[in-house]
């Protein structure tokens, strides 16, 4: 293929291709290459200075010449360069990073397995176990249901045993109640008696602990409840009345003061119950919404070895009453207890503001025999952790925050208020020696002359 040849291949050409053409065309050294006849020139095309120098006038389209003026030298330009630089890294640049992109992870999962140490027994255990169950669905749910299985045996076979020690037990004590009955047939008819008679499960509870307990003490007694409102049922209307009067001798107020360390700097104790007054002991029971709240009482003897009176108080206390069917808003329970000459003295009442409920914080007095109330007193004149009876006459007291604050004398035998003494705080507490009174309040320590 000849130069000319070359050149008309070329003609249908991007000029940019036709400039290398000639350039190449040029380095071979054939200056004035003879076109062949009827050459065509591609329109605007356009030739470099000749070989002489002289420039080159532009084909018109379409013109034809047997003849081609050779092309000047040219030149590769730095743009040039650089392009074919970028056409040869770009391709290696994706070559090298398609090859860190599959090595690279490979490479890591190599370190962190190399790194790592061999698994347990019981974890390879376990991810074998995930993979079999995995491929397994049914294996799998029968794992599942094997500790259920296993927990329903167990259940079975503990519910088993606990029948046959039930059965076990029942023998023995089918065993025993026959024994009982053949025992008690046995003394029924020696002493006349009759073989069906009931025995009372609370003789047997209060003639535990001692063989010289009474064992024919009595079942509790519920204490009907009157009426709320302040009334006496006149059994102590004639006798004669010795009430005691109070002078205040000492006062000493504080910020707060602690009724305990007072008690003992006065060479006594805080006074709560249960406790022993030296011929009688006082046992509340039966709490109601907190442990202290008490609504029942037992009453033995000093040593506590015979149950004289046991007394259900919660209807007294709480309500219903046969006045009106009412119940107490607030729980109310014993505050205090004592037996005075035969009389039961209790002090009821609630832990809250009066307007809870106005018709609390009372003294009542109870005939123990009769399991009746005698007498209940004016409400709100007693919510102190105690009372003290001197003579015919009840020492109580009453206060509550933003309320009036009194040390009430009452007549023992009908509750009436023979008299009140303004405190500067509620009553706490009141112990009686020898011809003084000791009263501690919230704030206030008192010491009053006992006078008749």
């Amino acid at each position: 293929m000849n130069n000319n040849d070359l050149m008309n291949a070329l003609s249908g050409l991007d000029p940019k291709y036709i400039d290398e053409a000639a350039y190449e065309l040029h380095e071979s050294g054939a200056p004035g290459a003879q076109a062949a006849p009827g050459a065509t020139i591609t329109p605007g095309a356009q030739a470099a200075t000749g070989a002489q120098g002289a420039p080159v006038t532009p084909f018109a389209p379409g013109a034809q010449t047997g003849q081609v003026t050779p092309f000047a030298p040219v030149k590769k330009t730095s743009n040039y360069r650089i392009m074919k630089y970028i056409l040869v890294a770009l391709p290696a640049a994706a070559v090298i990073l398609l090859v860190v992109g599959v090595t690279l992870p490979m490479v890591m999962r190599m370190n962190k397995s190399a790194s790592s140490t061999a698994p347990d027994s019981a974890a390879y255990e376990s991810d074998a176990a995930a993979e079999y169950y995995e491929e397994s669905p049914a294996a799998a749910e029968s794992a599942a249901e094997a500790p259920a299985y296993d927990s329903e045996a167990a259940e079975s076979a503990a519910e088993y045993e606990a029948v046959a020690e039930s059965a076990g037990e029942y023998e023995s004590m089918e065993e025993s109640a026959e024994g009982y009955v053949e025992d008690e047939a046995a003394v029924a008819e020696s002493e006349g008696e009759n073989a069906a008679a009931t025995y009372d499960a609370s003789d047997s509870a209060a003639s535990e602990g001692s063989e010289e307990r009474d064992k024919s003490a009595v079942k509790a007694a519920v204490v009907p409840n009157p009426s709320w409102k302040s009334f006496s049922n006149g059994a102590y209307k004639d006798v004669d009345r010795e009430y005691i009067s109070l002078k205040k001798t000492s006062e000493e107020k504080t910020d707060w003061l602690d009724t305990e360390k007072w008690a003992a700097k006065n060479g006594f104790e805080l006074r709560l119950m249960p406790y022993s007054d030296g011929e009688y002991y006082y046992e509340p029971y039966a709490p109601v919404d907190f442990g202290y709240m008490y609504n029942s009482l037992r009453i033995y003897d000093a040593d506590k070895d015979e149950l004289l009176y046991d007394l259900d108080l919660h209807t007294l206390i709480n309500g219903p009453d046969e006045e009106r069917g009412k119940e107490a808003a607030v729980t109310e329970y014993i505050r205090w207890a004592r037996m005075y000459e035969g009389l039961l003295y209790i002090a009821a009442g609630h832990n809250t503001y009066a307007s809870s409920e106005s018709e609390s914080s009372y003294m009542i007095a109870i005939d123990p025999e009769k399991h009746e109330a005698v007498w209940r007193s004016d409400p709100l004149v007693s919510n102190a952790l105690n009372f003290e009876i001197v003579d015919d006459t009840i020492i109580c007291g009453y206060g509550f925050t933003a309320e009036d604050d009194f040390i009430y004398l009452l007549d023992r035998y009908d509750g009436r208020t023979v008299d009140r003494i303004k405190v500067n705080s509620g009553p706490d507490q009141f112990e009686v020696v020898g011809g003084t009174l000791y009263v501690a309040t919230y704030n206030t320590a008192y010491t009053f002359r006992i006078e008749r």
